[in-house]
């Protein structure tokens, strides 16, 4: 049988939430930064300054999805991950 994408996205929400995930609300872009900020101190365990995260903002922003692609090794090498 088929599932439609609607059962899949609810699937997916319910299995995140199963793992301890939270639903917010996003209603604008500054937001949205609000949230990627929260999300990369937890999983990373740390703290980033203003000036830390608009350096992350920075790479994220740049070139197009190709150059975007190789970010993550990018980051990896300069953070020594």
């Amino acid at each position: 049988m088929t599932q439609s994408e609607q059962e899949l996205e609810l699937d997916l929400i319910q299995r995140l939430k199963g793992l301890g995930y939270e639903a917010v609300q996003i209603r604008d872009s500054k937001e949205l930064k609000a949230n990627l900020k929260t999300q990369l101190e937890k999983h990373n365990k740390t703290q980033f300054s203003d000036r830390e995260f608009a350096t992350i903002l920075s790479h994220l922003d740049k070139g197009n999805v190709f150059d975007r692609a190789d970010l993550d090794y990018q980051t990896s090498r300069e953070f020594n991950y």
